[in-house]
């Protein structure tokens, strides 16, 4: 968690236009709520009015400081998987997010399976928007645990060279976030799931 923290820190150092300053405040307030606890988030977001948004911003960034200096060393007890970091996931977050595509009863199933073992299915469409763009509202939801990707046959597509072998694949939005949870969680946290003959992506096989 500090070292999340001290790269918001860093990330907040860097900016320079207001609009930046609500981005960052967003994400902030988001992980604090996640990973620590509502009181936290609202408390960083509740600082002392200032006059301007970088003294607000000087304020937040005092408030984190504070807070990493506070914070004890965790031992972890099991060893982390090799070539998948861990700074960024709480071992103890019980969120997994669900990405999907047209197949609603496929996402039904997958969603209503993960609650049912106790844990926690984030489905992006089923969360409020609160004034977010959906890449924004995708960031705000992409701190979990794990990722479980649904590629069904919802788009037909074919490579421009052999343009007669048309196949199934999944939707533009599946393959964008398959690729962002491999990177960010690592392939042993990410389970792709496929339905029928559709094609995976290659790099992938």
């Amino acid at each position: 968690m500090k070292e999340k923290l001290e790269k918001f820190i860093s990330q907040a150092e860097m900016i320079d236009e207001e609009w930046e300053i609500f981005q960052w405040q967003r994400r902030v307030s988001a992980y604090l709520e996640k990973a620590v606890s509502a009181k936290e988030a609202n408390d960083f977001m509740s600082l002392p009015e200032a006059s301007n948004l970088f003294q607000v911003l000087s304020q937040q960034i005092g408030f984190l400081e504070g807070f990493c200096e506070n914070l004890e060393p965790i031992s972890v007890i099991e060893e982390p998987v090799i070539g998948v970091s861990t700074d960024n996931i709480n071992l103890l977050n019980k969120r997994i997010f669900v990405v999907h595509g047209h197949d609603n009863e496929v996402k039904e199933t997958t969603s209503r399976f993960i609650e049912k073992i106790g844990l926690e299915a984030i489905v992006l469409h089923e969360k409020p928007n609160e004034g977010l763009t959906v890449v924004e509202k995708f960031e705000h939801h992409a701190d979990v645990a794990f990722a479980v990707v649904l590629l069904t046959p919802d788009d037909k597509g074919s490579s421009v060279q052999e343009p007669e072998q048309i196949r199934y694949r999944a939707r533009q939005n599946v393959v964008l976030e398959l690729g962002y949870f491999l990177g960010a969680l690592g392939r042993n946290r990410v389970c792709a799931l496929h339905k029928g003959n559709i094609e995976i992506p290659s790099d992938y096989q």
